[in-house]
């Protein structure tokens, strides 16, 4: 094993002093099951795993179903990595259920791999869209539906915490019970379904044609998770705060019509009605991918929890009971208050949410990551009927030349006539980006290069470019053959066209 590992480094060293010290692991290793099983020991096993992690690709031949599952168990003991096993016959079957994810192909050899995994399609080509396109997005979405858990909680508990030390931990609520016992199933609980289920931060020909977007999610460990979730802590603290003690502040101390100050039940339902609106908001700001579903449940929620006020505090007047005879009149005594409507729903969301806001916007100017540089890209670049976009574009996300410069002859012959009425209504806005600078493009001015490709000779120059211009980029490769299909068509047809009357001509 040693001298095996000996000869995998000394490969590797070779092709490194030849193609460059980035291009990572470059050697294959083949084993047979005959080898495999001597080599699956306790003493030897460590070795093994070493080996195999210091090759690009390893290939193992004539093992048996049980083999199979050792090697992936050898794997996620010893490697502590998340193991995807796909198979497609019943000697499979061990393999994929030793996995942490399980993926069965339907073919030939029957569908036990198929009942025993829990992912199954029909050919091996869809396994490029679970892992990129899906397994990406339910990372994210799994990650930030955690976070919000957390948070909307806290940002519920905390006015408690603070109230306490203002009322001397005297057990007195600052909430009422149908306020409580609403706030996780009703008021928070469908714009979060919502969003885990339709949020889409891009969209999935960009995802697929970019596999280098799958890191973010690959390399998203534990220190990563914590440092995101310390920083959902401390804004949800400053929420909290803001939450507690704007409305406190702002109506406690005020008398109102009658020459009295406002109670505790108004205060605290005041202080609830911050929560509901905060919380809410905070999943709209983000959101990247809005449909009318997420819109609809956060404004229902928003919305509808007026109505629900007025009508519990006037239940005690049809039916009288304990748990409602503290809130009896107080809606339309909240609805009658202007302080109320400025505290509670303008003045203290604004104050909680901006640092949400500036640091959002600080981020994607500033610090971008590659999904931010993608996001604009789409946003300046993509429409719902733009029948131009190319999944295979190339992309130098974090290098950007310091000048691009396309020919302007050979770019005119080639896309004026393609994309002259473009121009003419405007793009992004209402403006021209093919005429725009570096300096005024906000993607290329952020240390990013746009992702696109040319058929014109394109070159980086250190020199100043006049006017630089942007190519938009091609349109799928699908919608490419269809449209060479229908421009030879065409062709044949005006040769054809030109051929009879040119025989007409003759005659």
């Amino acid at each position: 094993m040693r001298d095996k590992q000996m000869e995998v480094d000394q490969r590797q060293k070779d092709l490194e002093n030849r193609l460059g010290s980035s291009i990572g692991p470059q050697v294959g290793l083949v084993i047979e099951g005959g080898v495999l099983r001597k080599l699956l020991t306790a003493s030897l096993a460590g070795q093994l795993a070493d080996l195999c992690c210091s090759c690009k690709c390893v290939v193992a031949c004539r093992v048996t179903p049980m083999q199979k599952a050792l090697v992936v168990k050898l794997v996620q003991i010893k490697r502590k990595a998340i193991i995807l096993g796909i198979g497609d016959g019943a000697n499979d079957v061990g393999m994929i259920q030793a996995a942490h994810i399980g993926c069965g192909i339907s073919g030939r050899e029957g569908r036990a791999a198929v009942l025993a995994s829990d992912f199954a399609f029909a050919q091996f080509r869809y396994v490029a869209r679970l892992l990129l396109f899906h397994g990406r997005s339910m990372c994210l979405k799994n990650m930030e539906v955690v976070w919000y858990a957390f948070y909307k909680n806290w940002v519920y508990n905390a006015p408690l915490l603070y109230f306490g030390f203002l009322s001397g931990f005297s057990t007195q609520p600052l909430f009422t019970t149908g306020m409580i016992s609403t706030f996780n199933l009703i008021w928070t609980s469908a714009p979060t379904v919502a969003f885990a289920v339709f949020e889409q931060d891009l969209r999935q020909q960009t995802v697929l044609s970019h596999p280098e977007l799958y890191r973010e999610s690959l390399f998203f460990g534990r220190r990563r998770f914590m440092h995101n979730m310390l920083m959902w802590w401390m804004l949800a603290c400053w929420h909290s705060l803001v939450i507690f003690f704007a409305p406190t502040y702002s109506q406690a101390y005020q008398p109102n019509s009658t020459g009295r100050t406002d109670d505790l039940i108004f205060i605290g339902s005041s202080i609830f009605t911050s929560i509901v609106v905060i919380a809410n908001l905070r999943v709209a700001i983000r959101s990247s991918h809005f449909t009318w579903v997420n819109i609809f449940f956060i404004t229902v929620s928003i919305v509808c929890y007026f109505p629900f006020l007025l009508g519990y505090s006037e239940v005690w007047t049809f039916k009288p009971m304990t748990s409602v005879s503290d809130v009896v009149g107080i809606g339309m005594e909240y609805m009658s208050h202007a302080r109320y409507w400025l505290a509670s729903i303008f003045l203290t969301p604004a104050m909680a949410l901006l640092p949400d806001l500036a640091i959002d916007f600080f981020r994607r100017r500033y610090w971008p990551t590659m999904t931010h540089v993608y996001q604009e890209w789409e946003s300046l670049w993509l429409t719902d009927d733009d029948p131009e976009m190319d999944p295979d574009f190339d992309v130098a996300a974090h290098q950007r030349p310091s000048t691009v410069h396309v020919d302007e002859d050979e770019h005119e012959d080639n896309h004026e006539h393609k994309y002259e009425h473009k121009r003419e209504k405007g793009v992004a806005g209402g403006k021209d980006l093919e005429s725009m600078t570096m300096a005024q493009n906000p993607l290329l001015s952020n240390g990013h290069s746009m992702p696109f490709r040319s058929n014109a000779s394109t070159r980086a120059s250190s020199s100043p470019s006049p006017s630089p211009r942007i190519v938009r980029p091609l349109e799928e490769e699908r919608g490419v053959k269809k449209k060479q299909k229908k421009k030879k068509k065409k062709e044949k047809e005006k040769e054809k066209e030109k051929e009879k009357e040119k025989e007409k001509e003759k005659k």
